[in-house]
């Protein structure tokens, strides 16, 4: 008996800076922030940091080329410090970024230390638990 696994993603480019980034919208499978981790380090990758209004742009379209709906891991997370974010897994704080794109009523914290996308129009961004079944976005860096 042969099983196929069919991986299911999509991925758009984008110029920022000097520095190429490169999202890909994985929804083969449901996992938890550190399954996306992984899978996103098995796939050479990393979580989807979003540091400015350019990558939210490209974020949305490479989501809408997937035509699904649902949530998304990103790589950021509650240090648990005095709740300051941060992306991982370098640790860059985002309040340094000069950017963010909190929905009006997020963080609201309850025990809800990572980041997510998806459920807020525009990808605004949402805490979420980190033990949650959630779609994941990885990226590339050149």
């Amino acid at each position: 008996l042969k099983i196929v696994l069919l991986l299911l993603y999509c991925s758009i480019s984008i110029t920022s800076g000097q520095s190429k980034k490169q999202y890909h919208v994985y929804y083969d499978r449901l996992v938890n922030f550190y399954g996306a981790v992984s899978a996103c380090h098995s796939y050479g990758q990393r979580l989807a940091t979003v540091t400015s209004a350019e990558d939210t742009s490209r974020l949305q379209q490479a989501i809408a080329k997937t035509s699904r709906t649902g949530l998304f891991f990103t790589a950021g997370y509650d240090s648990g410090h005095n709740g300051e974010w941060v992306w991982f897994p370098n640790g860059t704080k985002i309040s340094t970024t000069g950017y963010s794109n909190w929905h009006s009523s997020q963080p609201d914290n309850h025990e809800e230390r990572c980041l997510e996308v998806g459920r807020f129009p525009g990808t605004m961004w949402n805490d979420i638990s980190c033990s949650a079944a959630l779609f994941y976005i990885c990226e590339e860096q050149d």
